[in-house]
């Protein structure tokens, strides 16, 4: 195999083919990044066995072949070159990688021992906008569990409703989040998808503006656009049922700045102690909303910020990691904020926009 493309397209698409390559193994090839000439373009695979990735880039086919080499190497020693070009050019099972100004020899992996990707048979297949599933992804997210205890909510729930718009559920059963997308599956299940893939899919979909395939069956689900794929498994198990802890009255609302907000719980988080507690002090009559939070051996912190308030007033503590968390990847310059009482979830959404909420519940007084 000799090729020639341009350093971007490669490091690119080596980016993501590294992050789905197996670390530790017992498998080496699987360490690995498949190369192989197809036509005008070069064919990128890797996979770890629980996530497969393939993309093309355009490249000039001196000659045709095939070739497997350590991902982690090649990603690294692209990150540090500075010339446009590259040609490969395999000798026997390893490669040289040139430019203008290096050559290195990299020793690769026998191909017979690399898997194929799997092809997902007797799939449902839906369309979605890149920007709607990209961003849809990142307001859940950050709801999901990172423990692998529970997988079922260490992902994300595709929830299918026939002829009702496709939803996304996060939840680690502190905060829950729900964003309804634009988008109606028909005749097919709901199913969950591991937050580790759903990140690599927010990566994937960044700042690109195309349509995305998406096919699945009970095991495993395919997310192609027009220049890769990415294969995941699928979790087998059962999301918690969510809808009936979410509130349907409130007490208290509370309009405000995002940024101020988030400005806000960052001073009282040095104050915090290793619980992250802050309390919120909601006081309609003043249109004030007060954050305090005290450390005994750091000290204490107050802060008042000037809000719209509708309703009583009420008094609650939260965890203030969890609420930036439902404040990071919004785009609104404003929040509501949505108190339904004492010892009652506080949901967090949008003012004006139904499509979305971020639910957290809160600390007992101590």
């Amino acid at each position: 195999m000799k090729i020639t493309c341009f350093k971007n397209h490669l490091k690119e698409k080596l980016f993501f083919a590294e992050k789905n390559a197996a670390k530790i193994s017992n498998i080496p090839v699987l360490s690995g990044v498949y190369l192989e000439t197809d036509k005008n373009s070069l064919k990128i695979i890797s996979t770890n066995l629980e996530t497969g990735f393939e993309a093309v880039i355009p490249a000039k086919i001196h000659q045709e072949g095939k070739i497997i080499i350590p991902a982690k190497i090649i990603t690294q020693l692209i990150n540090t070159l500075s010339d446009e070009k590259i040609t490969l050019e395999s000798i026997g099972q390893n490669i040289n990688l040139s430019t203008e100004k290096i050559s290195s020899l990299i020793k690769g992996y026998p191909l017979e021992d690399f898997p194929s990707l799997p092809k997902i048979k007797k799939s449902y297949i839906f369309t979605i906008s890149s920007q709607e599933l990209n961003q849809g992804l990142k307001l859940v997210c950050n709801a999901a569990s990172n423990s692998g205890l529970k997988p079922e909510i260490a992902s994300i729930l595709f929830y299918i409703q026939n002829k009702n718009p496709l939803k996304l559920v996060a939840t680690d059963s502190f905060r829950l989040a729900e964003k309804t997308l634009n988008c109606a599956v028909k005749n097919a299940e709901s199913f969950i998808l591991p937050i580790k893939s759903a990140v690599e899919i927010i990566k994937l979909l960044e700042n690109k503006e195309e349509d995305i395939q998406i096919s699945f069956n009970l095991n495993q689900i395919n997310f192609s656009g027009k220049d890769f794929n990415f294969i995941s498994r699928l979790i087998e198990g059962v999301f918690p049922s969510y809808e009936s802890i979410i509130p349907k009255k409130f007490c208290t609302e509370v309009l405000i700045k995002k940024d101020q907000l988030i400005d806000a719980f960052r001073s009282a988080s040095i104050f915090s102690s290793y619980l992250n507690e802050i309390t919120l002090n909601i006081v309609p009559e003043d249109n004030l909303m007060e954050i305090r939070t005290k450390s005994g051996e750091i000290g204490e912190h107050t802060s008042q910020l000037n809000v719209k308030i509708t309703g009583e007033k009420i008094s609650l503590n939260f965890n203030y990691y969890y609420l930036l968390d439902g404040l990071q990847n919004i785009n609104h310059s404003e929040v509501l904020l949505r108190f339904s009482g004492e010892n009652h979830p506080l949901l967090i959404q949008f003012p004006g926009d139904s499509s979305y909420f971020y639910l957290v519940m809160p600390m007992k007084n101590t």
